[in-house]
């Protein structure tokens, strides 16, 4: 597969391996397309946060597939590629098809539309298995990333 067909993260990929879904935002929370995010208490839409490097995705997993921004918690709905399906992100060097991956976060700070290396499927950060990976310009597959390559995820496999 070719992704720049044109493709850009927060695209349906592979369309036969898509799950979509609506989901309510949290007031103030500004969505961008391609950038993970996951769910509060209430079950609406935030920004992960991370503690020791890990962003919590414990409460789900969601890619936008749309930008705006939440005026009220009530009205304020965008479209996200859910679980159990392909999604397209960034990668972080010497990632490898088949790898396990989680949300790429340094203490804090998390980097919603990157992916990095984890050891175990089990961490809160957790994001998928790592189906392709393909160059910075999406025209060659490759085996190995370097930083901000393509790689496509399934998200949510172990």
């Amino acid at each position: 597969m070719n992704i720049t067909e044109p493709h850009e993260l927060g695209d349906a990929v592979y369309p036969q391996y898509l799950t979509v879904g609506h989901q309510k935002i949290k007031t103030g929370v500004e969505i961008i397309k391609g950038n993970i995010y996951t769910v509060d208490d209430d079950g609406l839409i935030i920004n992960p946060t991370a503690t020791s490097g890990i962003a919590d995705l414990s409460k789900g997993i969601h890619q936008a597939m749309v930008s705006v921004l939440a005026s009220d918690d009530s009205t304020s709905t965008a479209q996200f590629i859910e679980v159990r399906s392909r999604v397209l992100l960034k990668g972080t060097v010497g990632l490898v098809k088949g790898q396990i991956v989680q949300l790429a976060a340094s203490d804090v700070t998390v980097t919603a539309d990157k992916c990095q290396n984890t050891a175990v499927s089990s961490v809160k950060g957790y994001l998928g298995r790592i189906f392709e990976i393909y160059t910075k310009d999406g025209n060659d597959e490759k085996t190995v990333t370097v930083d901000n390559d393509y790689v496509i995820i399934d998200m949510g496999v172990a």
